[in-house]
């Protein structure tokens, strides 16, 4: 791990408080949130990023997962922007490649009716294990899917969440890539949009 030779900007503004950009390396970093607004882009690699300190930190994963890794992300709450929840986004997303016009965020249980512009899932249903076969048979038990789709996906066992990007050859046959373990995220109950910014290549919405 490199845990001191990652990148930090701390950004003063004259309205609201201070925040913080922080950037990994192209190898394993670990990045430790500050106690005010943190935007985290690990970079390249598996990295470790802990956001336990307060503020609504943001944590930027790569778009494709053979370029990001498998991060293992601690401490992200969810919720509202209100509730100063944490959010995550992508860096190098063309949102075109995903499912329809790709900008939709949805909550969905087992069997749920995918949306036509669906380009990210709160999967709610707690599998019985994040493994990538349970993930592809929970994802191919969505309604309305078609070959060529690609969404990415958040999942929990109970224990812990995976966010994964799926890729539909038919509607009934998923691959998942994965991006990151979120430790401890238990319950995506109170999953919101406020937490998924992939539409936003900035940030700027946060």
């Amino acid at each position: 791990m490199h845990a001191f030779l990652h990148f930090e900007l701390k950004i003063v503004t004259p309205n609201g408080g201070d925040s913080f950009y922080q950037s990994g390396t192209t190898t394993d970093d670990a990045i430790n949130a500050s106690n005010v607004d943190t935007i985290i882009r690990g970079g390249d690699g598996d990295d470790t990023i802990d956001l336990a300190e307060a503020g609504r930190d943001i944590v930027v994963f790569e778009a494709d997962p053979a370029i990001n890794g498998t991060d293992i992300i601690t401490g992200f709450s969810t919720g509202t922007a209100t509730e100063v929840a944490d959010a995550l986004m992508f860096r190098g997303l063309d949102v075109a490649t995903l499912r329809g016009t790709g900008t939709d965020v949805e909550f969905l249980s087992q069997g749920g009716n995918l949306g036509i512009d669906t380009g990210f899932i709160g999967f709610t249903t707690i599998l019985s294990d994040l493994t990538g076969s349970t993930i592809e048979l929970a994802l191919e038990s969505l309604v309305g899917a078609q070959a060529g789709d690609e969404i990415y996906a958040l999942t929990t066992d109970g224990t812990d969440a995976k966010l994964v990007k799926a890729n539909f050859s038919a509607s009934d046959d998923v691959t998942v890539d994965t991006l990151a373990v979120f430790d401890g995220l238990n319950d995506l109950s109170s999953l919101s949009a406020d937490n998924i910014l992939h539409t936003d290549p900035t940030g700027a919405t946060a």
